[in-house]
């Protein structure tokens, strides 16, 4: 009997350890995708993308929430990933202006809201596509983000969806009453883009 119990316990830790060292690759690989670096980053073609409902708003006591949903099939926007000789490499990323107008965040108001999630709203795949967190330029009406896919055309769509929140009772209070919730492997704008080619404040 005790041998049996020994080759179980054996066997469970190797099917452990394999579980381990998978979370582990997952885990690098979320931590360190694929990217280049200081690429150019113009905005996506307006034609392309859209949001095509108004954000839907909620209250749960103080918490304020505003959630939406933008969607994108860049078909028109030709050129995603250019190899340019004479400067060795030349990337782009795209950025996707999100309208928080309908949010009714006052305009004089301190910018105290946050955006708390950013992802994939399909449950499959994501077409080549990777997103970043917010990028922290932020007003009361607009938030934007990167996005980029390694194909020169990307021929797939994507939908992505974003959700925005205040303590209206408190502004000070900064202390969600949910976790972010981004892609696992979204990166920090800051550490790849230093330059926004045609990004206007608003």
């Amino acid at each position: 009997m005790k041998p049996i119990l020994a080759l179980t316990a054996l066997i469970m830790l190797a099917a452990d350890a394999r579980s381990q060292r998978q979370r582990e690759n997952e885990e690098r690989n979320y931590e360190e995708p694929f990217l280049p670096k200081d690429p150019m980053v113009i905005q996506l073609n307006k034609e392309d993308h859209y949001e095509s409902d108004p954000p839907r708003i909620t209250y749960r006591g103080c918490h304020k929430f505003c959630v939406g949903t933008v969607e994108g099939r860049p078909d028109s926007d030709s050129v995603w990933n250019p190899f340019n000789l004479s400067a060795d490499e030349l990337y782009y990323f795209r950025y996707v202006k999100v309208n928080m107008r309908e949010c009714k965040w006052a305009v004089d108001m301190p910018r105290q809201f946050q955006i708390l999630e950013l992802f994939f709203a399909e449950d499959e795949e994501d077409n080549g596509y990777v997103i970043s967190r917010p990028v922290d330029q932020l007003t009361w009406d607009s938030f934007h983000f990167l996005i980029y896919n390694p194909d020169s055309e990307p021929s797939r769509n994507f939908r992505v969806r974003w959700t925005s929140y205040m303590n209206v009772c408190d502004t000070k209070e900064s202390e969600a009453p949910i976790d972010t919730h981004y892609e696992p492997n979204a990166f920090d704008p800051a550490e790849y883009v230093s330059v926004f080619q045609d990004y206007v404040e608003p």
